[in-house]
């Protein structure tokens, strides 16, 4: 079977991949709409934190408000009217799928010991 610091590993690297291909994907979005819309009426903005807009604040409400962080916003300008847009990626690979699936695929008896390029 696989060892368990190999098995790490390779958790560990699907997951900065798919989060490293998930910002890509999130700021290509951002770019097309960047590019494309006219910057006289539009503006485009990707991974803003938005504030919560509180009218009274009491003790500690900052820490109670989860945060809010948006993936593309788009203001028009002109008449005031705002789009946000939550981008989803999902895994460009078939064979990639969830963490559980990569896992049991790993540990099956008839991947162990192939090498990536074998299968």
């Amino acid at each position: 079977s696989l060892g368990y610091y190999n098995l790490l590993e390779a958790v560990q690297f699907y997951y900065a991949t798919t989060w490293w291909l998930y910002k890509l994907f999130e700021k290509g979005i951002a770019g097309f709409y960047g590019t494309v819309l006219p910057k006289q009426r539009w503006r485009v903005r990707a991974g803003k934190k938005l504030s919560w807009q509180i009218d009274g604040e009491s003790s500690n409400i900052e820490n109670i408000l989860p945060n809010m962080k948006t993936d593309i916003i788009i203001d028009n300008i002109q008449v005031a009217h705002r789009t946000v847009i939550d981008t989803k990626f999902t895994s460009i690979s078939p064979k990639a799928g969830s963490v559980a699936t990569m896992i049991k695929r790993a540990s099956s008896p008839q991947t162990i010991g192939k090498h990536s390029q074998d299968s």
